[in-house]
């Protein structure tokens, strides 16, 4: 016998002897065997998160006297709508990779069965407890703003309500502004004699700041503001340039990318240079318990205007696969934790 196959004798025979206790091996065709538990290897989704706002604005009845009453020119001049992007980001999820699906026989001589694995069947830990879990949201939020954008002009009083004109509503209201001015400070600088204390002060403050707000969005006009989130899950085996997202108009706001209300959204994904590659001895694969070695990848969303977000994050299917040795788990409760990408986080061998 040759050296080369002397060698891959004696592999096997320590394989044989090892996988007594702890076996692992990936799902066939056939699906898991009896007496075995299986988990997935994750591959990893990206995220792209992109955070507007709705925004509905109606000028204010006394717009045209903001400036001669109260001395205030920025003002709200034309009813409208429109949308704005206030924050884009780009966040990992791990999904089951279909082509590392993998099998541990149950023994009781191998604590390797004892593994966790998330709703999907993506492997956590070995010998951990159960840690808090996030909910990651793939679809659209709204947080609705049942405000209305119609003046409030029940804020003024009887007076004001019944002037001849506008500019008189508008100039008894701004004087209403400055009472109410003059009355806080008196009441936060202890002038007022009959100044209340506690919970009372403080809920005059408040219902005196609500009626000088209501009062001046009749000059300075009326905004509501809707946020919104839209999450766009991208799964991708190959590098990205320019790959669309998702479009955004400021008519409609986020948009499918197939739309072509809205302007383009773009996402590259470029590996980084890697330090060291790590490969999977074929022959030793029943011998322990795979894990993935990530690649790391820089991202950039950006539009027309330019960049909205850069991150550097791992991605597991551009990196490798290795395993942990079986040795690790024969007769013994070693405790591993793993990331999102399916990579060691941490091992602890209990004595």
């Amino acid at each position: 016998m040759n050296k080369k196959t002397i060698l891959t004798v004696i592999l096997l025979i320590v394989c044989g002897v090892i996988s007594a206790q702890t076996s692992v091996m990936l799902v066939d065709s056939n699906g898991v065997k009896p007496n075995c538990i299986s988990y997935f290897l994750p591959k990893n989704q990206l995220n792209v998160i992109v955070e507007s706002e709705y925004i509905q604005e109606k000028p204010g009845p006394f717009m045209n006297y903001a400036t001669l009453f109260l001395g205030i020119n920025d003002v709200i001049k034309t009813e409208g709508s429109f949308w704005r992007i206030t924050n884009v980001n780009v966040e990992t999820q791990a999904i089951p990779d279909p082509n590392k699906h993998y099998q541990i026989a149950i023994n009781s001589r191998s604590t390797a069965s004892n593994i966790l694995v998330n709703e999907d069947g993506v492997i956590i830990g070995v010998n951990i407890e159960q840690p808090a879990t996030t909910n990651q949201q793939t679809n659209q939020q709204t947080n609705p703003n049942t405000a209305s954008l119609e003046p409030d002009l029940s804020v003024l009083g009887e007076d004001a309500l019944v002037a001849g004109s506008i500019a008189k509503m508008a100039e008894m209201a701004a004087k209403q502004i400055y009472r109410i001015r003059e009355n806080r400070a008196d009441l936060l600088s202890g002038e007022n004699s009959h100044l209340p204390d506690g919970d009372a002060l403080r809920q005059m403050l408040e219902q005196m700041d609500k009626q000088e707000k209501a009062l001046l969005k009749l000059f300075t006009g009326n905004r509501i503001v809707t946020t919104h989130k839209h999450t766009t899950p991208i799964v991708t085996d190959t590098t990205l340039n320019k790959y669309i997202v998702c479009r955004f108009a400021k008519t409609n706001g986020v948009v499918d990318k197939n739309n072509l209300v809205g302007k383009p959204i773009y996402i590259d994904l470029t590996l980084l240079p890697s330090s060291s590659v790590v490969t999977t001895n074929k022959q030793a694969k029943h011998c322990g318990l795979f894990y993935n070695v990530p690649r790391k990848a820089k991202v950039v969303v950006s539009n027309e205007s330019g960049t909205l977000v850069t991150k550097t994050v791992e991605v597991a299917q551009f990196g490798t696969t290795n395993y942990l040795p079986a040795t690790l788990f024969n007769n013994t409760t070693t405790a591993v934790t793993f990331s999102a990408s399916g990579a060691v986080l941490s091992i602890v061998q209990n004595k």
